[in-house]
């Protein structure tokens, strides 16, 4: 029998329209737990040598409106795998979830720049630091240990976010680190109550 209006009750939705259906997830961090905090997915940066390009570019050229990937591209990072880079510049605290660069990256653009990345770095991987206070001197088995036990994600990508961490901590000096403020996190969490509470778990407590 066909109805012309509505659809039968006992019928079966089209294929097309069950697709409509479908909500795809926004790619942000979403922590509503300590659990959840607890097995985020954490930069995997590819091209390492890139990574440390651009946060030479950083300190050599202006702040610009937004770091975004057009401004990515400005710089000369036009491969997709160089996209992951803010990602990793995001995670600790130098751009917010916008793009906008925050006071922590206009401080590291000046004389103590290596101490500024030191505490982004080891705000950004608190989890990591907790564990180990001197994670920036771990060996790579440890390091390892942790992402597999802090995270779902395959060996290979593991290994990527050991040296994604490991990059980052070559440019940092942590005998001088300097932790972030409040200006910081009130930054960071401006655009989104997510990263705000990575910033300070404490405050989840």
């Amino acid at each position: 029998m066909r109805l012309s209006g509505s659809r039968h009750l006992g019928s079966n939705p089209s294929p097309a329209a069950s697709l409509r259906q479908v909500q795809c997830p926004r790619p942000i961090y979403k922590f509503q737990t300590q659990t959840e905090a607890l097995t985020m997915n954490y930069p995997t940066v590819l091209k390492t040598g890139a990574l440390k390009e651009v946060f030479g570019k950083i300190k050599a050229t202006g702040t610009p409106p937004a770091f975004t990937t057009k401004h990515l591209k400005s710089l000369g990072f036009t491969s997709s795998n160089d996209v992951a880079i803010l990602s990793a510049l995001r995670f600790i605290g130098l751009i917010d979830s916008a793009g906008k660069p925050t006071e922590r990256y206009k401080n590291y653009k000046g004389k103590d720049g290596p101490q500024i990345l030191a505490g982004s770095i080891k705000n950004g991987y608190s989890e990591l630091f907790g564990l180990y206070p001197d994670a920036e001197q771990k060996d790579e088995e440890s390091l390892m240990h942790f992402f597999a036990t802090n995270t779902d994600v395959s060996e290979s990508s593991r290994k990527v976010m050991v040296s994604t961490f490991r990059t980052l901590c070559s440019m940092a000096d942590f005998k001088l680190a300097v932790p972030p403020s409040a200006k910081l996190e009130a930054e960071i969490g401006k655009e989104s109550p997510e990263l705000r509470q990575h910033v300070n778990p404490s405050s989840s407590k």
